[in-house]
């Protein structure tokens, strides 16, 4: 049994559909490469070790050893499958041949027998502006190799601290980046490993009953070219923090329960926008929108011009050339329509997306509407995603010292649901330390819990506008701090829950 790359498909070429609801869930179960062995599997496994290892003809039980090992982390997580590494370099040194050949084959062989699907990654060579990963889809027929084994003797699927990775530190070299080490990491490291162990006490599971871990590690990059540094050290350029999760789409984070219990999401609106405008002391008007400009460029819908038009705003701090990045974002988009019907859930297909030129009067638009921040754009994303993972960690420490469970994903952070005035506290507070004042710290605060019923829009007594209840994604006022609930007219205490109960103050007649 010999591995062959081309008898599976590539990550890349797969529908859309895919790629945004199948593949991030494959990979939230992460292989344990350096496995190699360490981990003795009872005697319980041993005949289904030994057919697998003798039909592929492997010169060690390795390959077979960890594919077994990693069913069993997929059965006790509830998960469909798992991340795969087909890179030699990975496997222990000592046994570096033996046992990656063992592996691929092992793969190769699990696949013809119809126990799944084999999914390859990209390359370092591979061109594109988002990098795939290898993943295993597992058939149900997988998992007959194991159910029938006592959980007491299986392998343990606990999630352990990963104090190795807590802190990255690179030089970006063009495409490439290069790890080195700098002084001063120990403090980041052990505040990481801190949110670490808090919220490995907790339990995280997907909509679908997936346990994923909650771990992150923190990410801090400067350029070789000092030019590009805006004269930024080590520890405030760059410094986000990354978890496995954070690929799920919208809709996935949206049914993630923290033990058991449904969460909400607070994210900063706008956020690098805002943060130039504090740094300025400027304060814009509450309802002001950075990335919000009448246009008559584009014939898209009003969603699909909101979001190229935030996809511009991004571009304009990130990039020296602001309009040639857009541009960019166009072509992958266009690349991307023939493999399904959307990208990040909006139907591009038929629309006729941005030319070059329009590129660069969006870009000019957005320019002229944020002129009082125009010292930011052209390549600050170092500085400004510096300070928002600043903020980030204030936000985080002060729901370690509040105990509450959560996870980030860059300036959005997820909690249960009981406790979102917590964090919108945090959240504000957080800004105000790393900035002074928060007069320009807007939370966009998600409760997305799924209405068992649809409900129509209406209009109050108060005479409010119109409010769709088809999706629960009410705002949060910082300065009257109304949780996750509505705010409808001057009623901070308007409660959602209570909109279909008779006996309630605000029960809706529909």
């Amino acid at each position: 049994m010999t591995y062959n790359s081309t008898n599976h498909p590539k990550v890349r070429s797969m529908p859309l559909k895919f790629i945004e609801e199948v593949y991030p869930l494959l990979k939230l179960t992460q292989i344990n490469i350096e496995y190699n062995g360490g981990i003795k599997l009872h005697q319980q496994y041993n005949d289904i070790i030994s057919d697998i290892t003798r039909n592929t003809r492997a010169k060690t039980k390795y390959g077979a050893q960890l594919f077994i090992y990693m069913v069993e982390l997929c059965r006790q997580r509830g998960a469909r499958g798992f991340k795969v590494s087909l890179d030699k370099t990975l496997f222990v040194k000592k046994k570096s041949e033996v046992s990656y050949t063992a592996w691929i084959n092992t793969l190769e062989y699990m696949v013809l027998e119809g126990y799944g699907t084999l999914y390859i990654g990209d390359s370092f060579k591979t061109e594109g502006t988002v990098e795939y990963i290898s993943v295993f889809e597992l058939n149900p027929k997988a998992f007959t190799l194991v159910n029938d084994k006592s959980l007491v003797n299986a392998p343990k699927a606990k999630f352990k601290v990963n104090k190795t990775e807590a802190v990255i530190t690179t030089i970006k070299k063009g495409r490439f980046e290069e790890e080195v080490k700098v002084a001063g990491v120990r403090e980041y490291k052990n505040f990481v490993n801190t949110v670490n162990q808090h919220n490995l006490k907790h339990t995280f599971t997907t909509g679908e009953g997936i346990t994923f871990d909650p771990q992150v590690y923190q990410k801090f990059s400067v350029y070789q070219d000092e030019d590009k540094n805006n004269n930024l050290e080590m520890f405030d350029s760059y410094g986000r923090y990354f978890g496995n999760y954070q690929s799920m789409s919208p809709v996935d984070r949206s049914r993630i329960l923290i033990d058991g219990e449904q969460t909400v999401e607070g994210d900063y609106s706008s956020n690098h926008a805002f943060i130039a405008y504090e740094r300025l002391g400027i304060t814009c008007d509450k309802d002001f929108k950075p990335y919000l400009v009448e246009q008559d460029i584009l014939n898209v819908t009003d969603e699909q011009a909101r979001f190229i038009f935030k996809k511009a705003m991004m571009m304009m701090f990130n990039a020296r050339r602001p309009d040639q990045a857009l541009h960019q974002w166009v072509k992958d988009t266009q690349e991307a329509i023939p493999r399904g019907t959307s990208v990040r859930s909006l139907d591009w297909k038929g629309v006729e997306l941005p030319d070059r030129n329009q590129c660069k009067a969006i870009c000019d638009l957005i320019a002229n509407h944020n002129k009082a921040i125009s010292k930011y754009f052209g390549g600050f994303a170092n500085l400004l995603q510096g300070i928002d993972a600043k903020i980030a960690t204030e936000v985080m420490r002060i729901l370690l010292e509040s105990n509450v469970p959560f996870l980030v994903i860059h300036d959005s952070f997820i909690v249960p649901k009981s406790k979102s005035d917590i964090l919108v506290d945090a959240m504000a507070k957080a800004w105000e330390i790393v900035l002074g004042s928060n007069n320009n710290c807007r939370i966009d605060f998600k409760s997305f819990e799924e209405p068992k019923i649809e409900l129509p829009s209406f209009t109050n007594e108060s005479g409010q506008e119109d409010f769709d209840f088809d999706v629960l994604l009410p705002k949060v006022d910082i300065e009257s701090k109304i949780d996750y609930n509505i705010k409808t007219g001057e009623d901070p205490n308007f409660n959602i829950e209570d909109i279909d109960d008779p006996d309630s103050p605000d029960y809706i007649p529909f």
